[in-house]
């Protein structure tokens, strides 16, 4: 997949890994973290933490990361 289909289809600023397969990828979950790290080889996604992204050029909220980072 495209990176600029995904950009489209995903609509939060901070995602999953897991949350990208089940919203984008009708593949398997491996192709899924494949595609996901070329791209933050890349540059186009940053990784927060193991499994948690978000797009490069978006600056999500520092409201968005800490819920993402620090779920109950």
């Amino acid at each position: 997949m495209k990176l600029a289909d995904f950009k489209r289809k995903m609509v939060k600023d901070v995602f999953s890994a897991s949350e990208a397969h089940l919203v984008v990828y009708p593949e398997p979950p491996a192709l899924a973290n494949l595609q996901l790290h070329q791209w933050e080889r890349q540059g186009a996604v940053i990784r927060l933490k193991r499994g948690l992204y978000y797009f490069a050029e978006k600056n999500p909220a520092i409201e968005d990361v800490a819920r993402a980072l620090y779920f109950p």
